[in-house]
């Protein structure tokens, strides 16, 4: 497979270099290499979690290290509340690494996997992973694609109003990609609707976020 045609870190590269133009501009700092960053991964299948244990420990003790810290909350999943919750696991999809485990009973490879009862993980917010993660003036990259859930977490980090705070007050910039589950995928229609009744859209990039919409389109 060629690397040049991965498209998140072709994003990614796009996006250090976006924000090394931005500071070159201020004239406030040298630029940032991939190197330079801390990554975080939220997952919830606890059929990954020695794995990306394994992984971190491996990257930690790189020299040069690929990144400047990595840290996978394991069990953990992206939710509009911090604290216990369950996953519902999809075991269909063994290539794609079963894709559509979901805090939603009603996703279509939950469905079809006959997972009625959820495994018990940890709901985090984005409001609670950027408040313990981010540096004032810093640069910070999200990508979403959790099956259904981005909804109520996004939700959340508008009402907590985490993006205009760290934007607008501590000089971070923030780029996000976010792709959208809808009701084939996630066999409600609720959800799409209260995003677009509320514009969620619209608080995001107000608050300054650089806001883009799928990286290989909406499943």
């Amino acid at each position: 497979r060629n690397p040049n045609k991965w498209i998140l870190p072709k994003w990614v590269r796009q996006k250090i270099e976006g924000y090394n133009k931005e500071q070159y501009q201020k004239g406030l700092r040298d630029p940032v290499y991939p190197e330079d960053y801390c990554y975080y991964g939220v997952e919830g299948n606890p059929h990954f979690t020695s794995l990306l244990r394994h992984h971190e420990i491996n990257m930690l003790n790189m020299v040069p290290r690929p990144v400047r810290h990595v840290h996978f909350l394991t069990e953990h999943v992206g939710a509009g509340i911090d604290g216990p919750t369950a996953l519902y696991l999809d075991t269909i999809n063994s290539k794609q690494n079963y894709w559509g485990s979901s805090i939603m009973e009603t996703h279509r490879d939950v469905v079809r996997s006959n997972s009625k009862t959820g495994v018990p993980v940890t709901g985090i917010t984005l409001t609670r992973l950027l408040t313990e993660t981010v540096l004032p003036g810093g640069h910070v990259m999200i990508k979403i694609d959790i099956e259904g859930a981005e909804y109520a977490l996004l939700e959340e980090a508008i009402n907590s109003t985490i993006f205009c705070k760290l934007v607008k007050d501590q000089g971070v910039r923030i780029d996000m990609v976010n792709e959208f589950h809808h009701k084939r995928v996630t066999g409600t229609e609720e959800l799409g609707k209260r995003w677009i009744a509320m514009k969620g859209d619209k608080h995001i990039t107000e608050c300054g976020v650089q806001y883009s919409l799928g990286m290989r389109g909406m499943r």
